[in-house]
């Protein structure tokens, strides 16, 4: 799957069935977002439209892109970065998307590949300098 994400066409040069992964990955995709309603039905004992909003998932998004696209870790770090900031900017509330934006374009321009895949490649060049260093 991570061969077809980076390049279709060298994927189906060595030989991998792109279209097979692909429904594959859309089922995986339906099974857990089915079982992620299921779950917050659950927990909330009840499903209001009002929870899926189009704010819902530019926010989702956002996340997604803030950390890493193509990582857990990423998307788990920029969750915490959206969730920590509102409480960071409680004495702005009025600019509080103004600063999200802010944020969030800085990090595109600065950081392409997210706050991990960015601190990643930063650790990764440490590593190679260091043993260059030793050598």
């Amino acid at each position: 799957m991570k061969a077809i994400r980076e390049d279709e066409v060298a994927a189906l040069a060595v030989g991998v069935h792109v279209s097979r992964y692909r429904m594959l990955a859309w089922v995986l995709n339906g099974l857990y977002g089915g079982l992620a309603g299921v779950l917050f039905a659950k927990h909330l004992g009840w499903i209001c439209p009002t929870y899926f909003e189009i704010w819902t998932s530019i926010n989702i998004l956002v996340m997604v892109v803030l950390g890493g696209v193509g990582s857990e870790l990423g998307a788990t770090v920029g969750g915490v970065v959206i969730m920590i900031l509102p409480e960071g900017l409680s004495g702005f509330r009025e600019y509080r998307l103004v600063v999200t934006g802010l944020i969030l374009l800085l990090v595109l321009v600065f950081m392409r590949r997210g706050i991990v895949g960015s601190l990643k490649s930063w650790l990764q060049q440490r590593v190679v300098a260091g043993r260059q260093k030793a050598e």
